[in-house]
């Protein structure tokens, strides 16, 4: 790829020319093609997503410097952030250019680095909000203590950010330190940086180019030359290291050797428990084009195990060459990209299990023809996954021959080229993940309108985290005489999220008064019911609890309706079509009543509850129907289930020795039901932990519904052991006039939390400066 030699541009030791050929790769799909003005976009870094908008850059493109972009996530809306100034004399400028990796969203702030620019040309650390306004630079390298030329992402913690500087021009020669590259951190409001450690010495590594990855106070990364070898041998292959963020007890984790293992790793680590997974760019065993072409390793954080998972051989069928990317863990697979390699030498999107086996090629970039090609090619950066899909960029193809961006599925379908960058100005690229928390948006319902005006029968809103831009994306139509409507009402089911598509249930109303199944667009737009409950012969009613959504299926229970009018499981496919009744809960002693299913592969698990006599159970039911099996009887079991390996966690709303409602835990095989903790309500702990629980590492964290010190409900943590049982918040008490309930902070919360970075988000039913209820957030 001749267009890589531009990157010398940069002067400095670190043989950029050999190395620039690496970028960070993101979850395929090919969302928008870059545009450059005076030379090509050359989207690196990939893209970060937040719901339906994806976030990114491109090291050419505006003047030439790079762009910091928006893009829907069907192409459309894109949008320039900003345009990083042309060069002046030096290669210097006021904000930095040639944004290599990619960008790092933190509330509604997007950060960054650029490689190159800022007043002395060694590249800065920026700030620009993802509306394209507030731009400010936080840091300008200088080329000397500080280093230089940052060409990995950037991470967060507590306000902070952590990256690497890859070296200066320089080598050792000046005694300034730092000119094999840095460690470095900065406030996120551009205060307080400092060098937390600087390469001098080869045999610690030089050159470090990818992220970092931060566990407790220990950071963990990869540098591109160095290890453990004496200064005279020419060709040093990289190492993995550790330091504190305080910049203490530096070790060299693993220094490569150049043979089975690899040599010269480019991209940051993953991090699953004690193990460090990474990629390397050369060496191993197998070859592409009589080049070495790089491995898949693994690596204690003790610098033990250490085990090459994969090496890329583009002689074996599919194989890939050269990978540059930033791997995604999902269970026990990696998802990772290589630059070259596969069927047509383009490129491919790759899968390899955590233990060495289970490698497979996901997908191969096709063959260029005059610099075009359907797809892209040469996919630098890595992926982000989102429900069974990758995402990511590719630097070269696509109709407009200036790179793609893509999705497809994990494994290997559904390919799609979401769009096709081409010659022209400016630059774009759009990224991000998504959940019912999107970024930095929160999607949900409420059962009533009573405080807002119109019908009091629920409406679906968003809410950014920070409290600001409110708003009702649906209003549920009034009920009729007979409780009938067009669209449903009371949605206190929950919601799941599908790229730019809410899916949730009503409870009430639609035609039959049972309750419906919608959808509804996050910005409000295209409202549609999929279907509507008829409680009429096997019917179903009330569709009451949590959804799971697979692809184009939707799975859900009623409380009532069936057969036997105990309640069932259904499923339906988000076009509305194929509606079917999986199981109909039997009439007789056993526990009915259903209230809502989670999905773990093609095995639905949930929760049932006999209103009238307080008879609950723990149930799993196949996808197909089959396999229906009681696992263990739970009395009064409510909320959704958390399942974490083999283990699923849960709550009753009422029982336990003190009758106030449990934690529990049991197999997924019903065995080992275990009590993890009693509420006790004459100590202040709380009643009727409906909501259900969150997981977070070894931490549980749920809401009871009802007491505490003022009776208005807790927010508790618990280990998934049953130690440590925490209250973080009581909800406040109530003031005002006779029958009303107002507070500063809400009152009963029934509602499960989501946790996004380190602080947790729910919603009261009741309570607040007006009565009504709130949504509040909480950091334990």
């Amino acid at each position: 790829m001749k267009y890589l030699k531009t990157l010398k541009f940069i002067s400095c030791s670190i043989a950029i020319g050999s190395i620039a050929s690496f970028a960070q790769a993101q979850t395929f799909t090919t969302l928008h093609s870059f545009v450059g003005a005076n030379e090509r976009s050359l989207p690196y870094g990939g893209v970060i997503q937040s719901g339906t908008t994806f976030y990114g850059t491109s090291w050419g493109g505006g003047v030439g410097t790079g762009i910091v972009f928006k893009i829907n996530s069907d192409g459309s809306g894109k949008t320039t952030l900003h345009e990083f100034s042309a060069f002046g004399l030096g290669g210097t400028n006021n904000d930095g250019a040639k944004p290599y990796a990619s960008l790092l969203l933190s509330g509604t702030s997007l950060y960054g680095t650029a490689s190159a620019g800022g007043t002395s040309g060694w590249g800065t650390v920026f700030k620009v909000n993802i509306d394209g306004s507030g731009f400010s630079t936080l840091h300008t390298f200088t080329g000397l203590s500080d280093g230089g030329i940052p060409m990995g992402s950037l991470i967060v913690a507590n306000n902070t950010l952590y990256g690497t500087s890859s070296g200066t021009s320089d080598g050792n020669s000046t005694g300034t330190g730092t000119n094999y590259g840095t460690v470095f951190k900065v406030g996120t409001s551009g205060t307080g940086f400092t060098t937390i450690y600087s390469f001098e010495d080869m045999d610690d590594g030089a050159t470090p180019m990818g992220s970092l990855v931060l566990s407790g106070g220990t950071l963990y990364g990869t540098a591109y030359y160095g290890g453990d070898m004496d200064m005279s041998v020419p060709t040093t292959l990289g190492t993995v290291f550790s330091v504190t963020t305080a910049g203490n007890n530096f070790t060299t984790i693993y220094a490569f050797q150049g043979e089975a293992d690899g040599g010269n790793p480019t991209a940051g680590l993953v991090l699953s428990g004690s193990t460090l997974y990474g990629t390397t760019s050369m060496y191993g065993t197998g070859e592409y084009n009589d080049v070495t072409a790089g491995t898949v390793f693994s690596v204690r954080t003790n610098g033990s195990d250490f085990t090459a998972l994969h090496d890329f051989d583009s002689t074996e069928p599919d194989d890939g060459a050269n990978s540059y990317s930033t791997l995604v863990l999902s269970g026990t697979l990696l998802y990772g990209t290589t630059t070259e390699g596969g069927t047509n030498g383009s490129g491919i999107v790759f899968a390899a299990g955590t233990t060495g086996t289970s490698y497979k090629t996901v997908y191969a970039f096709s063959a260029l023809e005059t610099g075009t090609n359907s797809d892209g090619a040469f996919p630098y950066a890595g992926v982000i996954l989102s429900s069974g899909t990758l995402y990511g960029s590719a630097v070269e193809g696509g109709s407009g021959a200036n790179g793609t961006l893509y999705s497809v599925k994990t494994n290997g379908t559904g390919f799609t080229n979401f769009h096709n960058f081409s010659s022209g100005n400016g630059g774009d690229f759009p990224q991000g993940t998504v959940m019912i928390l999107s970024g930095t948006t929160f999607y949900g319902t409420t059962e009533g309108n009573s405080g807002g005006g119109g019908p009091d029968t629920g409406t679906v809103f968003s809410i950014h985290d920070d409290g600001t831009g409110f708003t009702t994306l649906h209003v549920f139509s009034e009920l009729n005489s007979d409780a009938t409507n067009s669209d449903g009402a009371a949605p206190d089911g929950g919601l799941a999220l599908s790229g730019s598509t809410l899916y949730g249930t009503a409870s009430e109303g639609g035609g039959s008064a049972a309750g419906t199944i919608f959808k509804v667009n996050t910005d409000g737009s295209g409202f549609a019911v999929l279907y509507t409950f008829l409680d009429t012969g096997t019917g179903g009613n009330i569709p009451n609890g949590g959804i799971a959504l697979s692809g184009d299926t939707i799975y859900g229970t009623t409380i009532f309706g069936g057969t036997n009018g105990n309640g069932l499981v259904y499923s339906i496919n988000t076009n509305g079509s194929g509606v079917a009744t999986l199981y109909s809960f039997p009439s007789g002693s056993g526990a009915p009543n259903p209230m809502g299913v989670i999905l773990s592969g093609t095995t639905l698990y949930g929760v049932t509850n006999n209103a009238s006599t307080g008879a609950g159970a723990v149930f799993k039911l196949g996808t197909n129907g089959a396999g229906f099996m009681t696992l263990s009887s739970v009395p009064s079991a409510s909320g959704n289930l958390v399942l974490s390996g083999s283990t699923l966690y849960g709550v009753t709303s009422f029982g336990g020795s003190d009758g106030f409602g449990t934690v529990y835990s049991m197999s997924i095989t019903g065995s080992n039901l275990t009590t993890l903790h009693t509420f006790d309500f004459s100590n202040g702990e709380g009643e009727d932990p409906e909501g259900g629980l969150l997981l977070s590492g070894t931490t549980l964290y749920g809401t009871t519904a009802a007491g505490g010190s003022n009776n208005n409900g807790i927010v508790f943590s618990i280990g998934v052991n049953g130690s440590q049982f925490t209250i973080l918040h009581n909800f406040s008490a109530t003031s005002g006039p006779p029958n009303y309930d107002y507070n500063s902070d809400g009152l009963f919360p029934a509602a499960g939390l989501t946790l996004s970075g380190t602080t947790l988000y729910g919603t009261a039913d009741g309570g607040g400066y007006f009565g009504n209820g709130t949504v509040f957030s909480i950091v334990p």
